[in-house]
Parts: C-alpha cells; sequence; structure tokens
C-alpha cells in the first residue's frame, strides 16, 4: 500500500482510493457509480434522478410527422394543410435553427385582416389519452402587425382545452412561442388534428 497523509492511496492491487479530490479531465468507466447514479453497461441510469422543481417530464416523442421539413399536403396526411389562408411549401435557407429545411407559408388572400393557421391530420394511433402534449413553433410575417398567436397540440373530437394564446407584434424576424400542458381527454384518438396554430389579424395579402 502507498498512502499519502489518510486521505490518498494505491493499494499493491491498483486500487485508488481519494477523498475530497476534485478530478479534471476524461473519465472512463463502464460500472460504478457517480454522485448517486448508476453506471450500468457503460450508459448512466437516470431512472432515479431528481429533477427538483423542473414541471416537464424526461423522454417522450415526437407526435408530428416532418416536422423539421414539412411538406405541404392538401390532407394533411404526413404533412401540413392549410387551416385558414392560403398554404404552400418553402425551402428555409436561413433557419432559426439547425435541423429546420422547410416551413409553410400560410397567407391570407381575402380582402380584410382575418386568422389563419395550419394543422397536420390522419395521426392514426399516436395520441394516447391521459398523456400530455407539448409543441413549439418558430413564425415570422413578411410584415409587422399585432396578433394574437395560438399553438395547440391538440385539436379534435371532445377535447375543449389544451392551447395558449399569446399577444404578440408578429415581424420579419424569426419569434419562437411554446405550450406545455395539453392533456388528451377525449377517446377519438385517429380523428385527431395535431400542430395546429393559427395567428389572427394577419393582414389581406400578408403571410406567416
Amino acid at each position: 500500500m502507498l498512502a499519502v497523509g489518510s486521505n490518498f492511496g494505491v493499494s499493491n492491487t491498483g486500487v485508488l482510493y481519494a477523498s475530497g479530490v476534485d478530478l479534471t479531465g476524461k473519465i472512463t468507466a463502464t460500472s460504478g457509480e457517480i454522485g448517486g447514479i448508476n453506471i450500468t453497461n457503460g450508459k448512466l441510469d437516470v431512472s432515479a434522478i431528481n429533477i427538483g422543481d423542473l414541471s416537464g417530464e424526461i423522454g417522450g416523442r415526437n407526435l408530428l410527422y416532418n416536422s423539421a421539413s414539412m411538406p405541404f399536403v392538401s390532407s394533411g396526411i404526413k404533412g401540413w394543410r392549410s387551416s385558414g389562408g392560403t398554404a404552400s411549401h418553402i425551402d428555409i435557407s436561413s433557419p432559426p435553427m439547425a435541423g429546420i429545411t422547410g416551413g409553410i407559408r400560410c397567407t391570407n388572400s381575402g380582402t380584410s385582416a382575418a386568422r389563419i393557421g395550419i394543422a397536420q391530420d390522419g395521426l392514426t394511433n399516436r395520441f394516447i389519452t391521459g398523456k400530455k402534449y407539448s409543441m413549439g413553433l418558430w413564425i415570422r410575417a413578411n410584415t409587422s402587425f399585432t396578433s394574437e398567436v395560438a399553438p395547440q397540440p391538440i385539436w379534435g373530437n371532445g377535447q375543449t382545452t389544451g392551447s395558449k394564446i399569446f399577444n404578440m407584434t408578429l415581424t420579419t424576424n424569426w419569434q419562437y412561442v411554446s405550450y406545455e400542458g395539453a392533456t388528451l381527454t377525449g377517446t377519438q384518438r385517429d380523428s385527431y388534428s395535431a400542430g395546429y396554430v393559427y395567428a389572427s389579424n394577419v393582414p389581406a395579402g400578408g403571410y406567416i
């Protein structure tokens, strides 16, 4: 045994022990425990992590199809459809975040300010009753105007809750809004739309 004081030593079998040590650099381990978190088969077991005051949940999956490329289809099956206004797919050359390649442009083709938006249909068996769904989106417009922007993760038969209204000024710059906490209360899962979002007061000829 080689020991330096009472807090550090190496046994004759190569076992290192240290107390109050501050390690820096690369540490490789395939088993054991760090700060109460177990290492199993080279992976951290986070099942027992206490996330304290955070209101979110670890895990989940993307309910929507093609949320990065956002293809437009008239029926909304695995793509996006208009829910007021005239919608079409556009390529995004300067996305607000990495991974986004496309978007949906929704235009108010009427003669006065209106509420326009998009949604996705046909999400067969992707909803689970009683589970909570959240939604975030990037939005911008071709001109500045005040608007109510409402992301709604779930929309359909018997679902009367699950949206949040943001009173904001839309501009030509990207802005991010999100809503957490829509719980599926209905049971007709195959009939629901998802990813529904609208913006109000879009000027005639304007788009988001």
